[in-house]
């Protein structure tokens, strides 16, 4: 119940973060994707259950409130799916190491704005991919990565902390 509260309010403060606080940060049009960061790193720290869920309510929460047109769930379904198959992942990579998150959240922040790109713009018949990619999606990853360094070492510490919370609750219990 705890994980499930502090989760909730991780996913309200990356939101408030990327929607208030990354403004007055940005550098231009590019400010960071924090809700990316989130969404990978809770998947690689968790697995894909959580990750989805991680990343349909971080999904759902800015497309409530900053969805494209008349049309909900478009940021759900692909921080879900993000969050989805950074958790296969959850078992099989050594999460100590920073290299591999910073290369997923480069890897998902691409992907996120490539497929957000051709649902939202291309299919509207603006097909300037190169200059899209080169003016806002390459700095926005550039800027995200480098919040990655810190906040998943972050993350990381609070899952640790709170795994082994849990597991003193569980044996005062047995």
């Amino acid at each position: 119940m705890l994980r499930i509260i502090l989760v909730g309010i991780l996913v309200i403060i990356s939101y408030v973060f990327q929607t208030t606080f990354s403004m007055k940060m940005s550098f231009g049009v590019v400010s960071p994707n924090i809700i990316m960061i989130l969404v990978c790193s809770y998947a690689l720290l968790r697995g894909k259950k959580e990750g989805l869920l991680v990343g349909f309510f971080s999904g759902l929460l800015v497309d409530l409130f900053f969805g494209y047109y008349e049309v909900i769930g478009i940021n759900a379904f692909l921080y879900m799916m993000i969050g989805y198959i950074v958790g296969i992942f959850h078992d099989i990579w050594y999460l100590q190491d920073i290299l591999i998150p910073v290369a997923v959240v480069a890897i998902c922040d691409f992907a996120y704005n490539f497929i957000y790109y051709v649902i939202t713009f291309l299919l509207r018949n603006r097909l300037d991919l190169v200059h899209y990619i080169k003016k806002i999606v390459f700095p926005e990853i550039i800027y995200t990565v480098f919040l990655t360094v810190f906040i998943y070492r972050i993350l990381m510490i609070g899952n640790r902390k709170l795994e082994k919370f849990e597991m003193r609750g569980n044996e005062e219990i047995d």
